[in-house]
């Protein structure tokens, strides 16, 4: 059988291509389309979303990469400028005690910087990380939905998985107003239907079997393994071989 596929955005399918009662088809053929409006205009908003997202990851790569020289730099400029304090600290046997006092203050301060630096150049890493991980995250999202899309609209066509030839379902989604002695129509073009319907089957070829009244005249003719052939008003040029497989009494 032929149920549609359900898809977590659509309520009901247009049928746009439908083969006919009785038809024909191979493995992989065609059975059935369904209206892919929708699902197309998805999926261009998911690559756009996909675009758009890996652009950002690309800029923010390039940013925190600036952001990260910026602070490594400031690293190293700091842990320069507190050797140089400890050189001339070191100096200061030699110096008044108000000069190596001031030296004493330099490299105070160039030590401060330089802690400073090194906390700046950790919260950069990890502001970095965290950047990067939310990019990669709106990458993985507007990736699924376009795969999501890309698979909706492959659901819309419905193929036969064996050979055989295509028996309509009827449609049960509309509402008809049906008298005595009516039956519900089978799907056609153009019916709008609910997801996870069967729309059509292909019965299986090899093990049919068909009840029919036979006259009494013509039963005295007839015994259990005899070779027969059966054709059906629904299928007109069409007929099938088989065997008898039982006679009623």
């Amino acid at each position: 059988s032929f149920p549609t596929r359900r898809s977590s955005d659509l309520d009901t399918l247009n049928v746009t291509f439908l083969r006919q009662p009785g038809e024909l088809v191979n493995p992989g053929d065609v059975v059935a389309e369904f209206d892919t409006t929708q699902q197309e205009y998805n999926l261009r908003e998911a690559e756009s979303d996909l675009a758009e997202a890996d652009q950002n990851f690309i800029q923010t790569e390039a940013d925190n990469g600036a952001s990260d020289e910026e602070t490594r730099y400031a690293v190293e400029a700091a842990k320069t400028a507190v050797k140089v304090a400890e050189q001339d600290v070191r100096r200061k046997d030699v110096l008044a005690t108000l000069a190596a006092r001031q030296y004493e203050i330099v490299l105070e301060a160039a030590q401060n910087r330089l802690k400073q630096a090194e906390e700046d150049q950790i919260n950069q890493k990890t502001s970095t990380a965290a950047s990067l991980a939310i990019q990669r995250a709106a990458q993985s999202r507007a990736r699924l939905m376009a795969d999501m899309a890309r698979k909706n609209i492959e659901n819309m066509t419905l193929k036969a998985k064996t050979g055989g030839y295509v028996n309509l379902s009827t449609n049960t989604f509309n509402t008809f107003i049906l008298t005595t002695g009516m039956t519900l129509p089978p799907i056609q073009i153009g019916d709008t239907i609910r997801p996870g319907m069967a729309i059509a089957q292909i019965p299986d070829m090899e093990s049919w079997e068909v009840s029919a009244q036979i006259s009494e005249l013509d039963r005295g003719h007839l015994v259990e393994g005899q070779k027969v052939k059966v054709a059906v008003v629904a299928l007109a040029g069409k007929e099938f071989t088989g065997r008898v497989k039982t006679l009623g009494n």
